[in-house]
This record gives structure tokens, sequence and C-alpha cells, in this order.
């Protein structure tokens, strides 16, 4: 391999003195520092060309005579052609001996797959760890499927132009982007979605290439605390054919979402006008402001701006009370406390869907929820706690520290088992770290990766039945579903509970690569992540024993559930519960779903409730579930056979989709838990190929709270078809 240039000498840039660079513009030093990580490296025509053998590539800087003084240093720029798949850049920075960490890292989502871009860092976003003498250097892009090319690493020092905001002078301005003041060089900051972007003329111009054009502003400038601005002030051109924009913005590496977003409709297309924008309009204006996007949907043609001004005031949000059912709680409307209690049960599972916005927002919140898992074990005879992954948001030491000690409460006093999320939020390592401990690993009889928890099994008996319980990481591939097939089809008379993160979507079906956010696009873009359809084909419909499946992921103020036959004829019932959906995320309400099984094993009665508010969410989540008898060979007991629930269907054709969970809006005086019918059932073969059959299959689903049995008759053409379960 050439040797790679590391120009320890200082020069000086435009933007500030270089006082150490990792640049590959020659081949003229030693390369005994550098190394790779599933990949390799070769110099090639002013850029090292990085050639991926595995997914999430990574190049290593460290050894003797390598050494930076930390609080020299302002900023770290690094020029790079994006590979396809990335999600996110990580530089990662340690002293001598010390560990690569998520607290020792700079990281962006700001990322342009397949086109150079220049990534700059700021040091001052890392306060806490960077410091001292850094020795050792880590460079990767996470998820990604193909090699890169990089042409710089720059540690750069001084007050330069591009790692200061501009000042305004106007109304007391706190922070402010003139883009009057700035030129081309402050490019990097900026990009593009169906755009390409530029300053000009005194403004940053936007050229849309598609509808919906987008420019975002990922923040080597901006950090600044919401609750110290009180509105903000956009000059701009809008397109001609514009009918509102939308100002998102979030914090420091995270994602943009609807809810931290402003809608602006009152507009003039094709004329420069000032917008203002009262912030305490939106209950997610808080914490610290890194990135802003502006978008112009539904419309098409250029635009411009000329500056963004944050203007200081009382930028606080009056958080919405939680102490019950107020004027000024989001749907209060949904929130109950008058409902039946479910008594005549056997015992029952507590389910923790997705914690990562109470673990963010409302860290103080986080620990009540295991707190009143504790409290209500005995009463509620709790028998195992199921946690559904993204339990972290930004996956930082504290947000992981806090989900450590809330969760390992349970440790000791009742059993549990958790999944990973997608990558972005709860990270391989930092899951690992804090969770694979031997206690934790004590309660398994098995693991995929001794050295990992991402996949295990476990035997459990709750009253009569025997369980095996088996846990999936994200979109697991292959080889693990093989291995997951031979663990369960070891235990034939067990009832099987899968848990992963990613299966269902919330319209009912199982999530694949049409729908936002698969497996595939989250972590690696490689094809080796299945899906929810490809679990489902190639793991859950194989056997008849497995009983149920549980997941997250997908945003839903609803309980999705349905029932599907699998190839043996089992019925499998499927849940999705992430309360992300619950008030928008905006509010702590620390959610819980109850599973309580009833005694003679044919039911499951559901709640969806709040351990912060002590109250019931939407009278839909309140719910039976029918479930096929359970003859255990090695109870004492068993219960007495009746009628199954899935009535005997001839050869089917394509399935129908599930049906849309209607939400109620106003509690009765008294909820009873009302009967939830299957939502799907299919006994399904597949299609002979001739000129003409005739098929039929029954649907069992929820329309307006009444039960329809559809029995619908068709005619098979002998056509292929992709099912969707």
């Amino acid at each position: 391999m050439p040797s790679v240039v590391c120009a320890f000498a200082a020069s000086t840039a435009t933007d500030g003195e270089v006082v150490w660079s990792l640049d590959f513009s020659d081949g003229s030093a030693d390369t005994s520092l550098l190394s790779f990580t599933n990949a390799t490296g070769e110099v090639k025509d002013g850029y090292l060309a990085v050639s991926n053998t595995t997914n999430n590539p990574r190049l290593l800087y460290s050894g003797n005579g390598f050494a930076l003084d930390a609080s020299k240093i302002s900023e770290v720029r690094i020029k790079v052609k994006v590979p396809t798949g990335a999600t996110h850049a990580k530089l990662f920075f340690a002293p001598k001996g010390g560990k690569f960490a998520e607290a020792s890292c700079f990281k962006t989502q700001q990322l342009t797959p397949g086109e150079w871009q220049e990534i700059v860092f700021l040091t001052s976003e890392r306060p806490n760890t960077w410091t001292g003498t850094i020795t050792q250097l880590r460079f990767d892009f996470i998820a990604a499927n193909s090699g890169y090319e990089l042409e710089y690493i720059r540690f750069i020092s001084g007050d330069t132009a591009s790692s200061k905001p501009v000042d305004g002078v106007v109304d007391g301005a706190g922070w402010t982007m003139d883009f009057s003041a700035l030129s081309e060089k402050d490019a990097p900051y900026f990009y593009g979605e169906n755009a390409t972007v530029q300053i000009a003329n005194g403004a940053l111009q936007a050229t849309a290439q598609s509808s919906n054009p987008r420019i975002i502003y990922y923040g080597s400038t901006l950090s600044v605390k919401a609750v110290s601005v009180s509105e903000i002030r956009i000059k701009v051109k809008a397109p001609a054919t514009a009918s509102f924009f939308k100002l998102f913005f979030a914090a420091p590496n995270a994602k943009f979402t609807a809810e931290a977003s402003y809608t602006v409709t009152n507009i003039q297309p094709g004329e420069w006008q000032e917008i203002v924008i009262d912030t305490t309009t939106c209950s997610a204006w808080k914490n610290t402001v890194a990135q802003l996007r502006l978008d112009f949907e539904g419309a098409s043609g250029d635009y411009a701006i000329e500056y963004i001004k944050f203007v200081e005031g009382d930028g606080t949000v009056t958080p919405p009370s939680d102490s019950g059912v107020e004027e000024d709680i989001p749907h209060a409307d949904r929130w109950f406390t008058n409902k039946k209690e479910v008594t005549d049960y056997d015992y029952s599972f507590c389910v923790v869907g997705d914690t990562q916005v109470i673990t963010e927002r409302y860290p103080d919140k986080l620990a009540g929820i295991y707190d009143w898992i504790l409290e209500n074990m005995e009463e509620k005879k709790i028998e195992f706690v199921f946690g559904l992954g993204d339990i972290v948001q930004y996956g930082t030491d504290a947000e992981w520290d806090l989900a450590k000690d809330a969760i390992s409460r349970l440790d000791g006093k009742i059993p549990y088992s958790l999944v990973r999320g997608s990558s972005n939020h709860d990270s391989p390592e930092g899951f690992n770290d804090r969770f694979g401990t031997d206690e934790y690993k004590s309660q398994f009889d098995g693991l995929y990766d001794e050295n990992r928890i991402e996949n295990t099994y476990r035997t459990f008996r709750a009253g009569n039945v025997d369980y095996l319980f088996v846990t999936l990481e994200f979109g697991p591939p292959d080889e693990v579903l093989e291995w997951a097939s031979n663990v369960i089809s070891q235990y034939p008379n067990h009832r099987v509970i899968i848990t992963t993160h990613m299966f269902l979507y919330h319209d009912g079906t199982t999530l694949d690569y049409q729908d936002p956010a698969p497996a595939h696009k989250n972590e690696v873009g490689d094809g080796t992540k299945n899906n929810g359809d490809e679990i489902w084909e190639k793991l859950v419909s194989k056997h008849e024993n497995i009983f149920m499946i549980l997941c997250g992921h997908d945003s839903s103020s609803t309980i999705v559930m349905k029932q599907t036959a699998g190839d043996n004829g089992n019925i499998v019932t499927q849940m999705l519960i992430n309360p992300q959906g619950v008030d928008g995320g905006q509010t702590p309400t620390g959610m819980v779903a109850m599973l309580y099984f009833a005694k003679d094993g044919r039911s499951i009665e559901v709640e969806y409730y709040s351990t912060v508010r002590n109250m019931y969410y939407m009278p839909a989540n309140q719910f039976t579930i029918k479930i096929p008898e359970y003859k255990n060979p090695n109870a004492v007991e068993t219960t007495e056979a009746t009628t199954d629930v899935i009535t005997e269907a001839t050869e089917t054709t394509e399935p129908t989709e599930t049906a849309e969970v209607t939400e109620a809006t106003e509690p009765v005086e008294e909820i009873h838990t009302e009967e939830k019918p299957v939502e799907e059932t299919e006994t399904t073969t597949e299609p002979q190929d001739s000129d003409s059959g005739t098929a039929s299959y029954l649907v069992i689903m929820i329309v307006g709270g009444a039960v329809v049995v559809a029995a619908i008759l068709g005619l098979c053409l002998g056509l292929k078809f992709r099912k969707r379960h």
C-alpha cells in the first residue's frame, strides 16, 4: 500500500490554522499508524480509497508519535465521498490506553451518500470528553454498504469565520445566520435535498431538482438553548408554486420529526418577505437546537434565503399537566380512569415499548415505569417483562446510565428480556456494554453469540403453560433466523413468544422495504437484514408452536394487533406497541401494555396504561384477544377443547389488508373491556399453476366497532403477486 501523508507541520488555511492533518494529496509519509476494520485502504490519485469487506467500515489511527492537545483544537474537518447506505458518520477519539465510547465521539446524520462532502465537527460539542491528549482516532460510517474515498482529516485551531455565528444587530437577535455576510466557503454547513445550494448574491440560493426542495443547516455554528429564543425571523423568497413551508428543528445529531416543526401558510410565492415564527407555539421547542431544515412541501422551483435570525426572549413552552385529564393535555378526551378492573386471570406479562423519548426528554419519569412494575407485580401477578427496543435516543453515556439504572431495578425480583432497537438509537456497543452482564445473561438458556445479547432464548413456565421466549436483533439476518428456527424446533411442546424491535407497520401489515425505516435502510443496506415480511416468511410462519410476536419501532397511538394463520394452521398473534404515538411523544406518559392471561388459556385481556398519569389511554387500546386452545403435554391439568378460531378454508388467493383500528375519543361512564376479534385470519396455500380455479378465504375484522365476517370467493388466474401478512 502506498504511504500516507501525515502533515504534522502546521500550515495556514483561510479558515484557521491546521495544527494537524491526515492529507492524501501525495504519498510520502509512513502509514504504520493507519489501520482498518471491516475494510482495506489504498492511496489513489490524491485520495485514500477505502474498500469495505463487510458493513460499517472503520479507519483507525493511533500509535507512538501521534498526540494532539485537545485544548488547542476547535474544529475537525473531513472531506469524503460518502458511501452508499450510510446513515451516520462518527469520529471517535481517545487518550492513550483509553477505549472508544459513544460519549467520546462526534457524529452527524447529515450525509449525502455518493457525493463529495466536507463534514465539520466542533470540538465544543464534547466539552466533557474532548480534553487532555488525544492519541487515538477512529472514523466510522454506520450502515454503509460500499467503500468510500477520503481526501483529508484536518484539525483546526483558532477563531474562524465559519465556526462563529455572524452576529446580528437588529432586534436583539441572539443568533443570526446572515447569508449576505457569508461566502461560498461556508457552504459545507448547508446541503439540499431535492435541490442544490450555493451562497451567491447575498443569499443562500436553492435550485430545485424535483418537488419538495429542502435546505438543511447541520449546525457547526448553531447551538442555541430553545428557552432563550422567543421568535424566529426568516427572510425568504419562496418558490412561485409554494402555498406553505415548514421549519423543522432538532437537537445535535437527532433526526427531524413532524412534531418538532412549525408550519407557515402566510407566504407570498415569488416575493421577498420576512416570516416571523412564535417559538412558544410548538411544545417540542426545548433543549438545544443545533439543526434546521426548511421545506417547501409540494412546491417546485427555485428559492432563496437572505437570513435566519433567532430573537432573544422567553421561549419557554408551558408543559401540559400530567396529573389528570385537563384541558391543556393533548387529546385529553382519550384519557380515562373509569375502567372495569381485570380480575379473573391466571397471570400477566408486562410489555414496555420504545422508551427513547421519555429517556431523552423526561429522564425523571423513566425509572417510574419499572418502579410501577415492582409495586404492582404481586397484585397484578406479573410474571415477566418484555422490552421492545429503542431504549435510548442518542446513545449518550448519560442516557445509557439512566436506562441501566431504571431497568436493573428488576434484577433478582422479576425476570425480563430486552431487544436492541435500531442503531441510530440503541448502538450495539452501548446495548451490550450496559446490559451484557453475567447477571442478565444468566436468565437465558442460550445465546446466538456468547459475547452478545441481541439474540437469546429461555424457557419459562407461567400458570400451566411452558413457554419459550426468543429475542431477535433488529432486522435479523438469515443466519440468526436459522439459529432461531433450530432452537424452536427443539421445543415442540412449548408455546413460543418472539420479541424483536421491528416487525409490524402501523397499518397492520408486516413492515417491508417499501415502508419508512425498514431494517435494510436503518442498519446496513446490503440486503442481509430481514424486514418484517421476511421474518414472517422465513421463520414465524414455519413453526406451529409460535404463538405470539411482539414489536415496537413504528409509531402508533393504538396498539396494533392482528392474528394470522401460519403454514401449519396455527394462529399467530402479532402486536405493535410503541408509546411514541401517545400524544406525539410530547408529554411524559410512561406507558405499559398489560397482557392478562385467562385461567382457561383461551383469551388475553389487554390494557394500555400510563404509569405517570395513572390513567388508561383510549378505549380502543383496552380489548380482549381470543386465542386457540393450548394443550401442554406436561401440564397436570388441561382445559377443555372448544371451537377453533379459524374456520376451515379452501385454497386462497391474495389476502385482504388488515382493517384499520378506529380510535374512540370519548370514554363512557364505565369502560368494560370489549372483545377485539381477529383482525386478519387466513389459512393459505400456494396457488396451483393452472388456467383457472376457485379460491375462498375467511376474513374477520373490526369495522366501526362491529364484527364483520366476509367470505370472499375469487378467481385464481395463476397470477404471481407479492403477499403482505
